[in-house]
């Protein structure tokens, strides 16, 4: 959390965040991690000081491996930074961000290292080169939380501050989510298994949202105000928010000419963002509620994002063959529909939906009915699926729900449960559908039997 005032009187020029021989030394030494050096010193006080080139970390929890890796953990963030941002690198070089790490924040309140009236702060925040973290119940978590804290440091140093709200939170969100095998970092990852990401739930959060019908809107999450992050979910729902942005084919272009450096602290992004896609937002919050349904670990936005715009919407009627590619999720037909319009599907085609490795013996071949050997969300994997998602300017304002996902298989009449857009995929988790190949052409009328 960056906090854009000096939040609850903090005066942090009155912040004694010293060098190390001021509090007086009585250990120090040097560790060699992965052939970097990061200079350690247990201070008089009893906390330690870790110094990188890019990070001075003091803390009071006892060094372990990890713990002494934090600092070049950071160091290479600052490079990936410098690379993701356009910064030259020469201009980082004798920068460098002060950050507490804390097991009883009291302590360091008393050693004057951070102003009492910061006591209200929950996890971690940052106020230009000091970042100050709450230690996390897991290392990956403690990662992400100086990676998210050190981005918004970053932003502020070299390109002139964070954005809104949403994309602050969201941009430093994307970016604290890592891959960190103890030698090399990985920034702005997807989580792929909830076991090797403990404790970061922002999945979990935006899952219990959907659950009960009480997921907020894309417009919604643009206007979070200073104070919306002060609890979990605003945090996950600006990282779902800058995720969808800055992957989609189109709008990451946007967002991109519009984020251009220098940033500040206003609405100017947000506003201008809406400018630039307000003659289709309709289809921007369509595009939004299937991005929102398909969410999960190992999420892949190649596969699974839905450019509606591209494929043009008509009515139904007449005939109509569409071909749907296995490899992809929700895909267009660009079909509007209307709720108790009855229509037949014939679907026809062989596909694959497990490639041969280790595990399968034989490429796992199936047809629109789908393979009873794995099932997904109550259906067969590769069983043709039909949805429904509304595009209209009354419907952007409409509680978020997951899109429901009708079995339609090799041949089925179907009674139209909504008036929408008509989305078809063959059923798969986002993650599986990188091994699929082939697909299936499928048929479609209006029944007027």
């Amino acid at each position: 959390m960056r906090n854009v005032e000096l939040w609850l009187g903090m005066d942090f020029r009155r912040c004694s965040l010293v060098p190390a021989l001021a509090l007086g030394i009585w250990l120090s030494g040097v560790l060699l991690l992965f052939g970097q050096a990061v200079q350690s010193t247990r201070l008089e006080n009893g906390l330690w000081q870790l110094e990188s080139d890019y990070l001075q970390l003091l803390t009071d929890i006892p060094l372990d491996d990890e713990i002494a890796a934090l600092p070049r953990v950071f160091d290479q963030a600052v490079e990936q930074w410098c690379a993701r941002f356009a910064v030259d690198r020469e201009k980082t070089y004798g920068v460098k961000a002060i950050a507490c790490l804390m097991n009883d924040r009291s302590r360091f309140i008393q050693l004057e290292l951070m102003p009492a009236g910061t006591v209200n702060f929950r996890h971690g925040y940052q106020q230009e080169d000091h970042l100050f973290m709450m230690e996390q119940p897991s290392g990956y978590y403690r990662r992400h939380l100086m990676l998210h804290e050190g981005t918004h440091w970053f932003l502020w140093k070299f390109l002139g501050g964070n954005g809104p709200p949403w994309f602050s939170e969201g941009l430093c969100e994307l970016l604290g989510t890592h891959e960190w095998d103890g030698q090399s970092l990985k920034l702005g990852v997807i989580p792929n298994h909830r076991d090797r990401f403990p404790y970061w739930g922002r999945l979990k959060l935006i899952h219990d949202s959907l659950d009960q019908n009480s997921a907020p809107t894309l417009s919604t999450i643009l206007r979070f105000s200073d104070t919306a992050h002060r609890t979990d979910e605003p945090y996950a729902w600006s990282w779902a928010a800058m995720l969808f942005f800055t992957s989609h084919p189109k709008y990451h272009v946007i967002l991109e000419q519009i984020a251009q450096p220098p940033l500040d602290y206003s609405n100017r992004i947000t506003i201008e963002l809406k400018r630039a896609l307000s003659d289709s937002w309709a289809v921007v919050d369509a595009e939004w509620r299937v991005f929102i349904s398909e969410l999960d670990f190992g999420f892949s936005p190649s596969q699974s994002l839905v450019d509606m715009a591209s494929v043009p919407r008509q009515s139904l009627q007449g005939h109509n063959k569409l071909s749907i590619r296995s490899d992809r999720g929700w895909q267009s037909t660009g079909l509007m529909v209307e709720v108790g319009q009855r229509i037949r599907f014939a679907a026809d085609g062989k596909f694959v939906v497990r490639k041969r490795d280790s595990e399968n013996q034989v490429d796992w071949q199936s047809e629109a009915q789908g393979v009873t050997l794995q099932y997904y969300q109550g259906q067969p994997v590769g069983r043709l699926l039909a949805t429904i998602v509304p595009i209209d300017d009354a419907a952007v304002d409409k509680p978020i729900r997951r899109c429901t996902s009708y079995p339609i298989g090799r041949k089925a009449t179907w009674a139209v449960p909504e008036s929408g857009l008509l989305l078809l995929k063959i059923n798969e988790d986002s993650a599986g559908l990188i091994d699929n190949s082939g697909g299936l052409t499928v048929m479609l009328e209006p029944d007027v039997s």
